[in-house]
């Protein structure tokens, strides 16, 4: 199958996000789940054409009602897991925005693996598939024997028939059963056209990474070198008062250029936050050489020679300038004993960087072809917010994300939501960050704000709004927006108490301003009354349906102690009249005292009763 038909299966069927789960493949607790939740909306073949395409990876659509489902799927999971209900207020735009722009990031994620995989020559044939499963499958026996010989449940030696044994008595399936069942499902799936697509997208980051495996092969120095541990010194430099960053830097300079040394410029220009009992130029920074993979910042330190200084570095703390003291190498003890398999660990920790690394590149090579620009900014959003650069980096992409989020703003529809996401999310981005002058950005954290809040009433950025607008003269504004707030506040739980308390605030601050006319104040004082109206009689709905609840459980309580206790009498009959004074083979227990029953024609009556067929018997009452 191309790669093409395999991703029209994939995602057209929505059987294309390894996010949610729902179309994997995994064997879990001895059976091999399969399920898939992200279908095409239920339209027919013949009806795509009629039916909104959110954007295309290579030539495979991806329809928007398919799209958005995974979407809310991902949104109540960060609910359910966030403890949260379904309010206006329980996820933030940023969680939002970041939801939509993580989605985009595991479809074109999903799509690149794949396609990576089958570059590197991997074929998803069942035995590959199978492979990747049954290592699973083993991995999870094998935790299962460690768990149970550090309960002391099994003996570290103990065969296959004892770890059977083992796990049936700790209430587990055997492995043998995990197996059995492992075999048939997975092979059920393996021929099934609608599984075998999950099967392959659940095992192409696997495969792609022991393809990638097979061609590292490194050498024992190379691999010794990934035990050093650089140690620097460091001057980081902050503001203060009359003395700019930069300006500090150059004197600092100037200083080591004229014979100072670094250990005096440390104690004299550097910000950092002092050690009790040590001068600055006595702290070191000891950066393992993993690290110079992942932190951006670092990887030109790696470069330099002991005594050498970098040059001005931008790092999350500030800007700094390093020095490197020593590189110092600690192997682990037996590494000369085990040499093969240390080399084996760092070609598959070098193969997993790979892969994260061509899979970057792949997204970041626009293989996207959007139809909704909002999602496009929503996408670009995600990117620079877990992309590892400089702060000034962020900064910019955040900024660029701002003028695309609003351009797609211009074109209404579908898109306008993600773009108002992606606009506050990068925004929020730019005014939130150290040294940020919020009073200069004002006026666009009012633009954003407005818009954000359009398409979602997020309670709390309308409060945020309603400042800003009394900070900046526009008090009509101001007004209306608390108005709008109030009327909306459509919670009547701690949520809706805590809205309400804020509209009270900013009530009293408007008033305060001078900015209230009677209408409006009305208005607002109006919905406030309803909304404590409602809240009463919420309240006193919840208390009556407590009180049924309650009565529901009392009644089953005392219903369930009167059955137990017929059902103790009865057996008790029973057992009396099995022991000599009722037949014997009789199993029906004689009726409760003042209870009528009409005995049923049959064969005649033993000898001795008089009682006609058919006749009512009374039993006397307190008699059994």
């Amino acid at each position: 199958m191309s790669i093409n038909k395999f991703q029209e299966k994939v995602f057209r069927t929505g059987c294309g996000s390894a996010v949610l789960y729902v179309c994997a493949a995994v064997f879990f607790g001895g059976m091999f789940y399969l399920g898939c939740g992200l279908g095409g909306g239920g339209r027919g073949q013949g009806d795509q054409e009629n039916r909104l395409v959110a954007f295309t990876i290579g030539d495979t659509p991806i329809y928007n009602d398919v799209f958005e489902e995974n979407v809310r799927k991902m949104r109540d999971q960060r609910q359910m897991q966030a403890g949260r209900g379904a309010s206006p207020d329980s996820l933030s735009p940023i969680d939002e925005v970041e939801i939509v722009g993580g989605m985009l990031n595991e479809y074109l994620t999903s799509y690149g693996t794949i396609a990576l995989a089958k570059k590197a020559g991997v074929k998803f044939s069942d035995e590959q598939i199978t492979g990747v499963f049954s290592k699973q499958v083993e991995d999870g026996i094998s935790q299962d024997r460690t768990d149970l010989v550090g309960k002391k449940k099994l003996k570290a030696d103990a065969n296959a028939a004892e770890l059977d044994a083992a796990l049936k008595k700790d209430g587990k399936s055997t492995a043998t059963e995990r197996r059995k069942m492992f075999k048939e499902q997975l092979t059920k799936a393996l021929k099934d056209e609608k599984t075998r697509p999950g099967l392959e997208e659940q095992t192409a980051r696997t495969l792609l990474m022991e393809a990638l495996e097979t061609s590292i092969k490194p050498s024992t120095d190379e691999l010794k070198a990934t035990y050093n541990t650089y140690e620097f010194k460091r001057i980081l430099f902050a503001n203060h008062p009359g003395s700019t960053v930069d300006s500090q830097i150059a004197k600092s300079q100037a200083d080591l250029k004229s014979g100072t040394s670094f250990e005096q410029a440390i104690d004299r220009y550097s910000g950092e936050p002092p050690v009790k009992g040590k001068k600055l130029s006595e702290n070191t920074i000891e950066v393992p050489a993993a690290q110079f993979d992942f932190i951006p910042e670092y990887k030109t330190l790696k470069t330099l020679k002991q005594g050498e200084l970098s040059n001005p570095v931008d790092t999350p703390q500030g800007k700094s300038i390093y020095k490197l003291v020593a590189i110092k190498n600690v192997l682990p003890p037996d590494f000369a004993t085990n040499t093969a398999k240390y080399l084996k660990n760092y070609a598959t920790q070098k193969a997993q960087t790979q892969v994260q690394d061509q899979i970057k590149k792949y997204v970041q090579s626009g293989p996207v072809k959007w139809n909704i620009q909002g999602l496009k900014a929503a996408f670009d959003f995600y990117q620079a917010l877990t992309d590892m650069s400089t702060p000034a980096e962020k900064t910019a992409r955040m900024a660029s994300v701002v003028d695309e989020a609003k351009k797609a703003m211009t074109a209404n529809g579908v898109g306008v939501r993600p773009a108002a996401l992606a606009w506050y999310g990068a925004f929020d981005s730019i005014y939130t960050a150290p040294n940020a002058n919020k009073e200069k950005l004002r006026g666009d954290r009012i633009e954003v704000l407005k818009a954000v809040t359009g398409i979602q009433p997020f309670f709390s950025l309308r409060m945020e709004l309603v400042d800003l607008l009394i900070e900046a003269k526009a008090n009509d504004e101001a007004v209306e927006t608390l108005k709008s707030a109030a009327a909306q506040n459509f919670n009547y739980d701690v949520e809706g108490e805590r809205n309400f308390r804020e509209v009270q605030a900013h009530l009293m601050k408007l008033k305060a301003a001078g900015a209230l006319k009677p209408v409006a104040e009305g208005d607002i004082e109006r919905a406030q009354a309803a909304w404590l109206k409602q809240k009463a009689e919420t309240d006193q709905q919840k208390a009556e349906m407590k009180k049924e609840e309650e009565k529901a459980k009392l009644d089953a309580a005392i219903n369930a102690a009167k059955q137990k206790a017929e059902t103790d009498r009865m057996k008790a009959e029973a057992d009396k009249a099995k022991g000599g004074k009722g037949p014997a083979s009789s199993t029906t227990a004689p009726p409760a005292p003042g209870v009528k029953v009409t005995v049923p024609s049959g064969p005649a009556p033993a000898k001795g009763d008089t009682t006609k067929p058919g006749a009512p018997v009374t039993p006397p009452a307190g008699k059994k």
